[in-house]
């Protein structure tokens, strides 16, 4: 899919990356829980379909939205699969930080610490960060890999139906954050050439006389 040749304001693609972020995570969540319990299939299905449906979603608009995706966009060289170079090392760590607190908020048994990393990580400008920007999938496998060995760590300690309510409420973060930007939409985008000159009705007593 070729990226849209128009302006996209950073806040709706910034809404992208966290509704797809938030979605995996809170599957994660769940998914750890279930395969330590261990559930039925049904369960894991359940958790799946709700999840990953709403990862797809924030995917595609993501593909919609992010800056530099499109190796084929009109007048962008490079894109969302530019190699790596020693200018992301920093981006990458300080994402895979962001992952450990993730994980970390999600599996600590507190509301309040969920709902601030949600604010924190949704408010954060991500496209922005040269690493993020550069590289959409790269960013979420290091977010990924930054979470996971928490959420493994920390497996079973609180509640079961904790890790049910900490699901939910990411899910519901990713579909405010994917509503927000259906809601904002593309920034419009002057067309190329000089302004155009707006033409004005004439009074009627300035009207030229007919011969």
């Amino acid at each position: 899919m070729k990226a849209e040749n128009t302006a996209v304001k950073p806040s709706t693609a910034n809404g992208a990356f966290s509704a797809l972020v938030f979605a995996v995570l809170g599957w994660a969540v769940l998914e750890t829980q279930l395969f330590g319990a261990p559930a039925g299939l049904k369960a894991h299905l359940l958790a799946s379909a709700m999840g990953l449906s709403i990862a797809a979603i924030a995917l595609w608009r993501c593909r919609r939205m992010w800056p530099l995706f499109a190796d084929s966009a009109p007048g962008i060289q490079g894109g969302a699969r530019t190699r790596f170079d020693r200018n992301d090392a920093a981006g990458a760590a300080a994402l895979l930080a962001a992952g450990c607190g993730l994980g970390f908020s999600a599996s600590a048994g507190s509301v309040v610490l969920i709902v601030f990393c949600v604010v924190a990580f949704g408010s954060a400008p991500w496209p922005k960060i040269g690493f993020c920007r550069r590289h959409l999938y790269g960013a979420c496998t290091v977010l990924g890999a930054g979470a996971a060995p928490v959420l493994m760590a920390k497996q079973g300690t609180q509640h079961p139906l904790f890790y049910l309510l900490c699901a939910w409420m990411l899910w519901s973060a990713a579909l405010l954050a994917l509503l927000v930007t259906w809601k904002q939409g593309a920034a419009p985008q002057s067309p190329p050439g000089p302004p155009a000159v707006r033409e004005f009705p004439q009074p009627a007593d300035h009207l030229p006389e007919h011969q």
